[in-house]
């Protein structure tokens, strides 16, 4: 708790902690539409969700020169990624 107020504050409409970074502009309807979809059953998109998209985003063309024939995310949670 940084600001020093009670953990309650902290949380988001879920019950989750906030996280530390917001989502990266362009992803952040992709990551309100997650949330809403999976509810207080799955985790939520938080940083390291936030942390992946901008790496792909960032090495896209690369990635799409490659061609690849196979793509695994592993990780269980909301499916903002995939």
């Amino acid at each position: 708790m940084a600001s020093g107020g009670t953990e309650d504050e902290d949380l988001d409409e879920f019950g989750d902690p906030e996280p530390a970074t917001a989502p990266p502009a362009w992803a952040a309807d992709l990551i309100a539409d997650a949330r809403a979809r999976v509810g207080l059953e799955v985790y939520p998109p938080s940083d390291d969700t936030f942390l992946l998209l901008e790496a792909l985003a960032a090495d896209a063309a690369h990635l799409r020169a490659l061609r690849p024939s196979l793509c695994i995310e592993i990780a269980c949670g909301s499916g903002a990624v995939s």
